[in-house]
C-alpha cells in the first residue's frame, strides 16, 4: 500500500502497513510538525537527505540510537543523511520535527496510526503546522 498524504509542512507517504508501519516524510525548508507524543507508538527515524532537527518538549528525555546506545537528548538533536534515532512512546517523549534546509526521512514504527496527542500546534517560526 502506497498512499501520499499532503501536509502543510510537506508530505508523508505510507510505504508499508502491517505488523509495523513505514513512512517517508518530506519536510519543507523552514517548517515544523506540531509538538506531539504517542500513547503507544515507538518510532525510529532515519534521515535520507537534508538536515532534520528533532525538538524535544522535555529537555531531560533520553533517546536511543539504532545501535542501542542511550544518548541525552537536550533540547534539539540534529541529524544528517544516514543518522537515526528511536523515540519511545509516552508524554516524556513529546517532540516535533523541523528543518531549515528541507529534508526527507523514513519513519519505521509500531502500527499505531491514531495515536498522536498534540502539545503545541505552531512551530518556532510562527507558521501553523499540523501533526
Amino acid at each position: 500500500m502506497k498512499r501520499i498524504i499532503s501536509k502543510r509542512w510537506g508530505s508523508e507517504t505510507i510505504l508499508f502497513y502491517g505488523p509495523y508501519l513505514v513512512k517517508r516524510l518530506k519536510l519543507n525548508a523552514g517548517w515544523s510538525t506540531s509538538i506531539h507524543w504517542h500513547n503507544c507508538k515507538t518510532e525510529t527515524i532515519i534521515v535520507e537527505s537534508g538536515i532534520l532537527q528533532v525538538v524535544f518538549d522535555d529537555p531531560t528525555v533520553d533517546i536511543i540510537d539504532v545501535d542501542g546506545e542511550r544518548q541525552p537528548a537536550g533540547d534539539v538533536v540534529s541529524l544528517i543523511d544516514g543518522e537515526s534515532i528511536t523515540i519511545f512512546e509516552g508524554r516524556q517523549s513529546a517532540h516535533a520535527m523541523r528543518s531549515t534546509t528541507g529534508c526527507s526521512y523514513i519513519e519505521a514504527s509500531t502500527p499505531h496510526t491514531v495515536d498522536s496527542e498534540r502539545v503545541r500546534a505552531c512551530d518556532d517560526w510562527g507558521k501553523q503546522c499540523e501533526s
